[in-house]
């Protein structure tokens, strides 16, 4: 009894799958094919054109091309974004792993006028006693005209300093500082050149906000946020700028200085006096912060 049950079961299953339509189509029904974005299809179009033209090759592109126009493509969205081919070492990226702290001591310049400050590395140690050699320096009876602030050599991702450095040098609210505790701060000239990357760049154009401050010499790295280092599938990297909520209105490329300055490949400041007299960057920073203290007294 239970095998005539069993054909009628399998006699009428087949006959409702013939009937209906809907259920058949679904069984032959073939895979939608995948939208294709119109971008992705004009690119394609673009490059079809360029082979039939024998301005690119039939084989396609080499290598290298392609990879010059991943770059160019990232740049035309965000400069800072930056694109490493597979097996190739890129320094930004190697600066994210930078962690050396020096500390360097305050250097009295042109008898005591202009103090001169050098900072490679915004750790919070390094931040902390800069700011407490800075406060120190300002504490005796013979406060120096101007400062200066090289960040020439600076390559620093640590984003939570660039407010405590522009609250203790720039005459401007920062850091949660509200303007009316905002103290006046002598004359500063800030360095930089295409060493300064990460935050010491942030540094550089909170700077350029403040009317206490001038910032020489050549412009910055152009890569002011901690990059995500993401890596695909054929081994090359995607470098992606983790930009802060507070400084979001930053504009992306590099900072550029207000006066070009360019050191000489050589100079080095030390503690040596004989060393800043070669460095043609410092040496026009300290005269134009006497220039600004003289014009300011005889404007009183």
């Amino acid at each position: 009894m239970k095998t005539i049950y069993t054909i009628l079961f399998v006699f009428a299953s087949a006959m409702l799958f013939a009937v209906n339509p809907e259920t058949t189509s679904l069984q032959s029904m073939e895979p939608e094919a995948p939208k294709i974005d119109p971008f992705y299809r004009k690119i394609h179009d673009v490059f079809e054109i360029l082979k039939q033209k024998k301005i690119v090759k039939e084989n396609g592109l080499t290598e290298n091309e392609k990879n010059k126009i991943v770059e160019a493509i990232l740049k035309s969205i965000r400069s800072d974004l930056r694109y490493i081919p597979a097996n190739s070492k890129d320094y930004v990226s190697e600066c994210a792993k930078y962690s050396q702290s020096q500390i360097f001591q305050p250097v009295a310049l042109r008898n005591g006028r202009i103090i001169y400050f050098r900072i490679d590395y915004l750790s919070d140690d390094a931040v902390s006693k800069l700011i407490a050699n800075y406060s120190k320096s300002l504490a005796g009876t013979d406060v120096p005209e101007g400062v200066i602030l090289d960040l020439r050599n600076c390559r620093s991702f640590e984003i939570q300093n660039a407010g405590r450095i522009a609250s203790a040098f720039f005459n401007m609210p920062a850091n949660g500082i509200q303007k009316s505790a905002a103290k006046n701060r002598p004359d500063c000239a800030v360095l930089i050149s295409e060493n300064t990357i990460g935050t010491p760049e942030v540094v550089t154009w909170l700077a350029e906000k403040s009317k206490n401050v001038i910032t020489l010499g050549v412009p910055s790295a152009g890569m002011p946020f901690k990059p995500e280092i993401i890596k695909l599938p054929d081994n090359s990297t995607l470098l992606v700028p983790q930009i802060t909520d507070a400084y979001k209105e930053m504009p992306d490329g590099p900072v550029k200085p207000v006066i070009d300055a360019v050191s000489p490949a050589s100079a080095n400041p030390s503690k040596e006096q004989s060393a800043f007299a070669e460095d043609s960057c410092v040496m026009k920073a300290s005269d134009l912060l006497i220039s600004l203290k003289t014009f300011n007294k005889a404007k009183r």
